[in-house]
């Protein structure tokens, strides 16, 4: 079964709690002529023949209003936000050779686009973007422990967050720190 829903994601720093990245799905590809009005308003018309992207992540999710014009990457390129930021939307212009497909990640922040171009375009500060996501987004936490020990005690901290109900699923290779984190958590 495929979901329906465009894949909305952030990596969330353990220690610091802040989002490290956030990435989206291109969830349609479109060519469009020159003159063609884009978004809420029409407040951006396409200069020429192009291809546009249509981004399944707005503001609800974290991203500014105010991103228009600010950069994103695609694979191995750097594209332009068009238009309004919508709620649960974003165009984004491909350009008029475009061969991205849809389906591609598109990064708004992390490891090849920093936070900084994101929010100096928007006007917000850095740790406006790297504070809050919305509801939609899949969060992943993401935390590097270097002995059993450590891993012990993140179980004893991580159970602390629990509430009747959650589930917890642990996967990962032989020796990865499953049993060890479960003893902390077991614990407390």
């Amino acid at each position: 079964m495929t979901s329906t829903h465009p894949r909305r994601n952030a990596q969330v720093d353990f220690e610091t709690g802040r989002i490290t990245s956030l990435v989206g799905e291109l969830v349609s590809v479109k060519p469009v002529p020159a003159g063609q009005a884009v978004s809420y308003g029409g407040e951006y018309v396409t200069d020429c023949d192009t291809v546009l992207g249509l981004v399944g992540m707005g503001y609800a999710d974290g991203i500014p209003r105010s991103a228009t014009g600010a950069s994103v990457m695609i694979g191995c390129d750097v594209f332009t936000i068009c238009g309004r930021v919508a709620m649960d939307q974003v165009v984004v212009d491909l350009g008029p050779e475009s061969a991205v497909p849809a389906g591609s990640q598109v990064e708004f922040w992390g490891e090849r686009m920093p936070v900084a171009t994101l929010a100096e375009k928007a006007g917000v500060p850095e740790v406006a973007l790297t504070s809050y996501v919305g509801p939609r987004v899949e969060a992943e936490i993401v935390a590097r422990i270097e002995t059993s020990e450590d891993m012990e005690a993140l179980g004893t901290r991580f159970a602390s967050e629990l509430r009747a109900g959650d589930a917890v699923v642990l996967t990962g290779e032989l020796g990865a720190g499953k049993t060890t984190f479960t003893r902390g958590l077991g614990a407390a």
